[in-house]
């Protein structure tokens, strides 16, 4: 970035007038924001909960604070899942749109949403299945043992709504399905 910066303060003829060619219109802007509002307004709030989350956590104490590292940990290794399902989703969709079969989108979307559900669910059976073991990779004590094992068992009860969440907006509305 510094050297792209450096090169077009002093050298300026290699890039020209970056006005130049570049009118945005009120009409463009506006529907510029009524596309994109969903999506800052989505990532900003899952941003703000997340501060928010642990910024409660930090006030309890180390062990809670503790806990919700090691859950977060392991609940982002299942996330990776669903992120790749909704860039892939997303990379469909807007073939689809590009190729001009409409008719498709709509019911691909609809299923893809129901497809990021059904992998929620197999992420939240794992993430509670699997929370009585995930202590014992850690040194911790038995209250952050048993502080660690009901967080990722509430936290897999969340993963439907979240997983469905992401893709729809994601992979779905991002594609401009």
């Amino acid at each position: 970035f510094g050297l792209l910066a450096v090169t077009m303060r002093y050298q300026k003829h290699l890039f020209g007038k970056w006005q130049r060619g570049v009118k945005i219109s009120r009409e463009f802007y506006l529907q510029f924001l009524r596309i994109t509002a969903p999506v800052f307004l989505n990532d900003g709030l899952w941003g703000i909960a997340f501060n928010i989350c642990t910024m409660a956590y930090a006030r309890i104490g180390t062990a809670a604070m503790a806990a919700v590292q090691i859950t977060r940990t392991i609940e982002e290794l299942l996330f990776v899942l669903i992120i790749g399902i909704s860039s892939a989703a997303a990379i469909l969709l807007a073939q689809y749109i590009g190729a001009g079969r409409e008719d498709i989108v709509y019911r691909a979307g609809k299923k893809l949403v129901l497809l990021g559900i059904a992998t929620g669910v197999f992420a939240g059976v794992i993430l509670f299945t699997i929370a009585p073991f995930i202590t014992s990779i850690f040194k911790v004590t038995d209250a952050t043992s048993w502080n660690v094992i009901t967080s990722l068992r509430a936290v897999a009860f969340i993963q439907i709504i979240k997983y469905g969440n992401l893709l729809l907006i994601t992979g779905v509305l991002c594609s401009g399905g």
